[in-house]
């Protein structure tokens, strides 16, 4: 069983622009610095000036969205108050034509989720979760996830200040 940790830095540049960049626990390069336009929700591989080419920021396909809220359980992280969420939804593969190539069914996969998040913090962007429609209702701070794909694996995501 792989027990790695992936420490997921983030660093505002200025008023809109975020630089994140990833990294396993011993501080080894995993993937090098994005930036990213919170304003217009662009990203680019390079600091964005005029003529750098923009991408938009990709969310996360999914249907049948549930959500439980447990508003009295709460907890504080990094200062800042959380209640806990459970929620499960599908999430959608799609695969990309390529000419030449047989076609594939879109892969659903069924995802389980105990988030604890606040309501607090308003933003779309989020370096490690990108589900639009649960960051336009909450901001989650720790994640710990299961999917259908991978059976008995969990995917664990804390936000820390490293001040």
């Amino acid at each position: 069983m792989d027990n790695s940790i992936i420490v997921y830095h983030y660093k505002k540049v200025d008023e809109n622009i975020w630089k994140r960049w990833e990294t396993k626990e011993n501080n080894d390069i995993l993937k090098y610095p994005v930036f990213t336009d919170v304003s217009k929700g662009k990203e680019y591989y390079e600091y964005p000036y005029n003529g750098i080419q923009e991408y938009s920021y990709i969310f996360e396909q999914i249907k049948d969205l549930k959500i439980q809220e447990f508003r009295d359980e709460k907890k504080k992280i990094s200062g800042i108050q959380c209640f806990k969420i459970k929620c499960s939804y599908s999430q959608i593969f799609k695969h990309r034509k390529i000419d030449g190539m047989p076609e594939f069914p879109d892969k659903i996969e069924l995802m389980e989720s105990e988030m604890w998040v606040t309501e607090e913090i308003r933003s779309l962007y989020h370096p490690a979760f990108k589900v639009k429609e649960i960051l336009e209702k909450y901001y989650p701070l720790y994640i710990k996830q299961k999917n259908s794909l991978v059976p008995g694996m969990i995917r664990k995501i804390a936000l820390h200040d490293f001040n």
